[in-house]
């Protein structure tokens, strides 16, 4: 389908009533959409925001496949530019099926592709029924489980070192794991904050966005933090994590977590390699909750070419919700 001058912004109708159509289906489906044109596709295709993601404006898809881990729901489509009409990116295990190719400018070779993607099976989203889940066993300390709290003094040492300033636990007597600590990423910069770097006081002050709301963490139970009691994050502004201590040598895993939240809040199981002592954090697996049911998010990863002295570190990430 080919757009000229007048008609070279009607691809968001085609998209949209595409979009639309797979969604009365009634399947589970993600719609990732361009920030430019996410609400305007939501809008014409009657899609519910939750059910749709932003992705940075004119991704390759290469490289948003290269880092995507989603494990639920079953199929994300993907609506992305291209400068060819029969791009194909490294498929790393995912099943890819192209839906449409839409010729936006003929003479500048510029396309939009939506493609549909199937994650991996190994990493699942499982919806547990209620009364599904046997009580668990303590003693879980060495494989990975919050079993020990902090005291009140070490939890607020460990706060203080680990999250982002002016971010604090919403409830006193707040308590971190033992084996674990929260950690909130500093806020991406817009380019408006950039500018606003150079010293223009009386600019700053007029046009400063507001700050995004810190998480709130809080250890919802006094007792030990295992299979049987839980922490929960709330993060509607800036994302929190809680990452366990223990370190990990290469190997082929499997991490399980139990999870349950606000529809739309964003769930990511971390993989934290430190290697020749740099950090690189790295979903292995991402889901969006849909309800306020009880999931189990499972995840199956490997990790090779750790040196010597060098390991990795779980964690997970809640944003946009809480959990």
């Amino acid at each position: 389908m080919n757009f000229n001058g007048l008609t070279r912004n009607h691809y968001c109708d085609v998209v949209a009533e595409i979009l639309s159509g797979i969604d009365s289906t009634k399947e589970n489906h993600i719609f990732a959409v361009e920030k430019e044109n996410f609400f305007r596709i939501g809008v014409i295709g009657g899609l519910d925001r939750a059910d749709m993601e932003a992705t940075e404006d004119e991704t390759p898809f290469d490289e948003y496949l290269a880092g995507y881990t989603r494990v639920y729901p079953d199929t994300t489509i993907v609506n992305f530019l291209s400068r060819g009409a029969h791009a194909e990116p490294e498929k790393n295990g995912f099943k890819l099926t192209k839906i449409v190719s839409l010729c936006e400018n003929p003479k500048k070779q510029k396309y939009r592709l939506l493609y549909s993607i199937v994650p991996d099976s190994a990493n699942r989203c499982v919806l547990i029924p209620e009364g599904g889940i046997a009580p668990q066993a303590s003693g879980l300390l060495e494989n990975g489980d919050f079993e020990v709290l902090d005291t009140l003094e070490e939890s607020a040492v460990k706060l203080e070192l680990c999250l982002t300033e002016g971010v604090v636990p919403s409830v006193e007597g707040f308590r971190t794991p033992r084996n674990a600590y929260f950690f909130t990423p500093p806020p991406k910069k817009t380019k408006l904050q950039a500018l606003l770097e150079v010293p223009w006081e009386w600019l700053a002050k007029i046009v400063q966005p507001k700050p995004k709301r810190p998480p709130e963490c809080n250890v919802v139970t006094e007792s030990a933090i295992d299979g049987n009691n839980s922490a929960r994050i709330q993060a509607p502004g800036l994302p929190a994590r809680l990452m366990f201590e223990r370190k990990f040598p290469n190997g082929i895993y499997e991490c399980s977590l139990l999870v349950r939240g606000s529809r739309g809040t964003e769930i990511a199981v971390l993989c934290d390699e430190c290697r020749n002592g740099e950090r690189k954090i790295v979903p292995v697996a991402t889901a969006i909750l849909t309800d306020k049911r009880l999931y189990r998010i499972t995840a199956r990863f490997s990790v090779e070419g750790l040196a010597d002295g060098d390991s990795f570190q779980f964690g997970v990430e809640v944003a946009k919700g809480e959990a």
